[in-house]
């Protein structure tokens, strides 16, 4: 009886079902009273939910750290990269272990029989090995096309035909589509994501040349399917898959040919077949004018044949236009496109996007503000989609506009706000994208924004997110030193040294250069020029208190530079050696941080050999009033015997200085007036 109320009371909770009592009164007896029903529930239609719609659901509640690396990385300080090539070797020395292992697995098949998992899950299997004696059926040959197996497909239709065994009609005319998708190459497993990442900037996105194989298996199966079949539906499917095959790779003669033959024919063509043919006008006609009006042809042939077509013939046609960029025939003739394809339905996307940014916005071209029009649009949809393989070239393009053409910060901004909204950083692309959108982004902040502003952005991204190149980071060194931001300097040497950018001789020489000039003081009106020499030399050898902690570091900076220059192994390919601007510089951060040996050692390196052109006489200026004070006049004396050496036309008055400072002996005058040439 218990467990028959405790169901009861369940199945109510569950249901929500009114709950009945019954009068404790004889005259009430039998004749229940109802509470007040609640409101009907309405279940909503069932939504088809993936494998990992729940972790999405969670991951979207946690933002994105970005003081944190990159998971692929070890969670520990000492092993995270810090450079970007250290990035792409841990990453790839990652991926080449997985490759050694699918490679133990697949030498060793036999001792990866052990299948505890329930479902089995294929991708924890040793690949399959066919050998001329392996029984294979037709059903090996479509897994082999459904898993994208270019190399096996081809294999296991081999050893059929060697074997005597027939394919039918639909599993040729599978593996005539499949083999003209791939042009019989083997694509990269989707397994070896950083591979993809890291190479895929290799594919370049200008028009490809010709690289369809033209007596390819490809052709074989066409014959063989047009032997079989003379006419009809599936021999259309044959003509059709090998048509696209053609202009996909570019194989402009035979393409267009066949396709005239069939439109002669009047055999039906159909839309994704005719997305590919539009990318052959190029091709077979070389003006703009031409190419347009066959375009039209070939749209009002669609239609006459009832052939609806999609968001592929728009980017299609778009990327066959992009060839004709900057001309008012090929503008208005894109924004008539995109208005008839709304009119039938089909939106824009991103790709579609890409083509019109670089039909209207060019570099050296008048100013567009059709961008600014696309981002609107943009930032009303919501979650990107993907819809076309060029899809990951928007977000780029239009950061180069921002930088190049239109110089637009704001405009920059909202970029970065629509890649960064929900999961839309799919669309950066692969590493070399995301590193030239930085690129772009930071170097358009760096010239228009403040600096406080653009270093909060710095801090935000560098380094696990980004890590700048050195034309960047010599961009940021110069604005530091226009802003007066000299105490920046030590933060942006750290990151040169942890990026390993030191070796890199222009960006050292700038940012030694606004080193030297962070002790300057502003030349007084009351003061006459020789008052104000005197005055920046005093502050040169004496920095100020609230200088001295700035003068430690930049020196800490130039002793670090020396020792690595030293440690550089004999055949290091990048090795750097010391230049005379820097030799320089750093021996006027060796005087003012009171470190009289380093500068010693520096003019001893000034004598022995230096790259490029010579120290500034300052530097030596500098040095030569700091040895006075050291009471190392023979030093003093090198420095000026090697303004001499040099041809410095100051060595004379650096000479008289020495001669005003202190008294000097027979020697040390003979050896100034030998190199001075007075006898």
């Amino acid at each position: 009886m218990e467990l028959r109320q405790m169901y009861g009371t369940l199945t109510r909770l569950r249901l929500r079902l009114p709950v009945v009592h019954q009068s404790s009164c004889r005259k009430c007896a039998g004749s229940p009273v109802a509470v007040a029903k609640e409101p009907e529930i309405k279940i909503p239609t069932r939504i088809e939910r993936g494998p990992t719609d729940i972790l999405r659901a969670l991951s979207n509640t946690v933002q994105r750290d970005y003081t944190a690396a990159h998971y692929k990385y070890h969670d520990d300080p000492f092993l995270i990269p810090s450079s970007n090539i250290g990035k792409r070797t841990f990453a790839l020395a990652k991926e080449s272990g997985k490759k050694a292992a699918h490679w133990i697995m697949a030498q060793n098949a036999e001792l990866f029989n052990a299948n505890s998992a329930d479902p089995v899950i294929p991708a924890f299997l040793p690949k399959a090995v066919f050998t001329e004696e392996s029984k294979v059926a037709e059903s090996d040959l479509l897994l082999a096309i459904s898993n994208a197996q270019v190399e096996e497909a081809l294999q296991i239709y081999e050893i059929m035909k060697k074997q005597g065994l027939d394919l039918s009609l639909e599993t040729r005319q599978s593996l005539l589509e499949f083999l003209c998708f791939f042009n019989s190459e083997e694509t990269l497993p989707e397994e070896y994501i950083e591979e993809r990442w890291f190479t895929q900037f290799q594919k370049k996105e200008s028009r490809q040349k010709k690289s369809w194989r033209d007596s390819g298996l490809a052709q074989t199966l066409f014959d063989s399917i047009k032997e079989e079949v003379q006419e009809g539906p599936q021999l259309n499917r044959a003509k059709c898959a090998l048509l696209r095959g053609m202009a996909k790779y570019c194989q402009a003669d035979r393409g267009w040919e066949m396709y005239q033959t069939m439109r002669n024919a009047s055999e039906p063509i159909d839309v994704d077949t005719y997305n590919q043919i539009f990318k052959l006008v190029g091709f077979v006609r070389d003006t703009a004018e031409k190419r347009i009006a066959l375009v039209e042809e070939m749209l009002r042939e669609m239609n006459a044949n009832r052939v609806m077509p999609n968001i592929g013939t728009l980017n299609s046609i778009l990327d066959m236009i992009t060839s004709s960029a900057g001309l008012s025939i090929t503008k208005t003739f894109a924004a008539r496109l995109v208005a008839e394809f709304k009119l039938l339905g089909v939106k824009p996307s991103l790709a579609s996007y890409y083509h019109l940014l670089n039909i209207y916005s060019r570099e050296r071209g008048p100013k567009s503000g059709i961008l600014e029009e696309v981002l609107s649009i943009l930032e009303k949809e919501g979650p990107l989609k993907v819809q076309d393989p060029k899809d990951t070239f928007f977000f780029l393009s239009a950061m180069d506009i921002c930088r190049n053409h239109l110089e637009d910060p704001a405009l920059a901004k909202r970029v970065h706000k629509l890649l960064h909204a929900h999961n839309n950083y799919d669309f950066i692309g692969d590493t070399y994208k995301e590193s030239i959108y930085y690129r772009l982004f930071f170097s358009l902040l760096v010239k228009l924004e403040p600096l406080e502003d653009f270093m909060k952005i710095y801090n935000k991204y560098v380094p696990n997110i980004y890590i700048p190149e050195p034309s960047n980071m010599e961009d940021i060194v110069r604005s530091i030193d226009l802003h007066g931001a000299y105490e920046m300097l030590p933060q942006i040497w750290s990151d040169l040294v942890t990026f390993d950018q030191w070796n890199r001789e222009n960006l050292v020489i700038t940012w030694f250069s606004a080193a030297v000039k962070a002790n300057a003081v502003a030349p007084f009106e009351s003061m006459s020029t020789q008052e104000q020499d005197k005055k920046q030399l005093y502050i040169a050898i004496e920095p100020e208190d609230s200088q001295h902690s700035l003068a430690n570091a930049f020196c800490q900076a130039a002793e670090q530079f020396s020792q690595k220059i030293e440690s550089q192994p004999k055949r290091f390919t990048n090795k750097i050696s010391w230049s005379g601007i820097n030799l320089g510089n750093c021996m006027i951060l060796a005087v003012r941080a009171n470190k009289y040996k380093f500068a010693l050692t520096l003019l001893r390196q000034m004598e022995k050999e230096f790259t490029g052109g010579p120290p500034s006489v300052e530097s030596l200026r500098i040095f030569m009033h700091r040895a006075v004070k050291e009471e190392d006049i023979n030093s003093a004396v090198k420095c000026i015997v090697f303004a001499c050496e040099t041809g410095f036309a100051e060595a004379a008055m650096l000479a008289d200085e020495l001669k005003q400072a202190v008294a000097l002996n027979d020697i040390q005058l003979s050896k100034i007036n030998s190199a001075l040439g007075i006898f």
